[in-house]
This record gives C-alpha cells, sequence and structure tokens, in this order.
C-alpha cells in the first residue's frame, strides 16, 4: 500500500507517466486483488480515475494504519516521544 501511495503520486506529478529513479526500474503492484503496473517511460493504467483509487481506496488503508500505530502498545507506553529532528 505504501509503495502504491508513492509511486501513484510520483507519477501523478509526470502527467500519468512512470519515471523510476534507476532507469528500467518497472514495478508491479499488486493492491486488493487489483496489478497496477508502472513501466519505465509509460503512462500508467488505474484502471479508471487515479483519484479515486488514492482517495477512496489507499487513503482510508492509510489512515488505517497510522491509527493502529499510534494506537499500539509500542507506541502508547511512552510518555512523551521526544523529536528527532531537534
Amino acid at each position: 500500500m505504501l509503495e502504491l501511495f508513492q509511486l501513484a503520486r510520483n507519477t501523478h506529478h509526470n502527467n500519468g507517466v512512470y519515471f523510476p529513479v534507476i532507469f528500467g526500474n518497472d514495478r508491479h503492484i499488486t493492491f486488493k486483488g487489483v496489478n497496477y503496473d508502472f513501466v519505465d517511460g509509460q503512462k500508467v493504467d488505474y484502471g479508471g480515475d487515479a483519484a479515486k483509487l488514492l482517495f477512496f481506496d489507499i487513503v482510508p488503508d492509510l489512515l488505517h494504519m497510522i491509527n493502529d500505530i499510534v494506537s499500539s502498545n509500542d507506541v502508547s507506553k511512552h510518555t512523551h516521544i521526544i523529536d528527532p529532528s531537534m
């Protein structure tokens, strides 16, 4: 899910065409039983509306994942978490 989100976001900025950092590094992702092919220099077929995929399929799952992480015992047992960037 996270890789699909990243690839879809980056591809969106290239007018729907996939350009990997490493030439020829094609990616094939399966999400909820649907295959998404990110082929170097090719427009990505999201099976319809890419915005629908992003906002109605991926984002809700991302929010559930974030909630699960924040609510987990490993995170909630800490009284505070120091910001590593400071």
